[in-house]
Formats: structure tokens, sequence, C-alpha cells
């Protein structure tokens, strides 16, 4: 689920859910397509997906989750 909300500046930001950013990123890991065409089905940006990948692949799930200090955080 796509979260939209304004910073001080007027630029929207869009929040991707947990199960989304696992959605998206096992879409790429486990189909022989393009970070754009992935991103492209689950409305997110081609760089963050990369991101995601890299984290996946390094941290697996864990790494798809929001770091907050120390905590490992499920964004919701």
């Amino acid at each position: 689920m796509l979260d939209k909300k304004s910073n001080v500046w007027g630029v929207l930001i869009m929040k991707i859910s947990y199960e989304k950013r696992i959605e998206a990123t096992l879409a790429y890991v486990n189909q022989n397509r393009t970070y754009k065409e992935v991103a492209k089905e689950y409305d997110m940006h081609p760089s963050d997906l990369q991101k995601w990948v890299t984290l996946y692949k390094n941290h697996g799930v864990a790494g798809l989750s929001k770091r907050t200090g120390n905590i490992l955080e499920t964004l919701n």
C-alpha cells in the first residue's frame, strides 16, 4: 500500500509498505525481468527497487525493514 504525504517543501513522498517491498524484491530476484519492469508494476522508482534487492541479497528479508536507531522495525 502506498502512503502519500507531502514534506515541508510540498514534495510528494510515497512510502512503500514492507509487504510490497518484499513482493517487488522477490519478483525481481525470482523472475527474469528488469528493475524498470518490476518497478513499474509495483508503482515505485527503479532505484528504490535496486536498493532493496541489494539489501535483500546482503541481509535477507530483515534488510527490507526500516531501521530506527539500533532497533529493526517493520513498516506497516
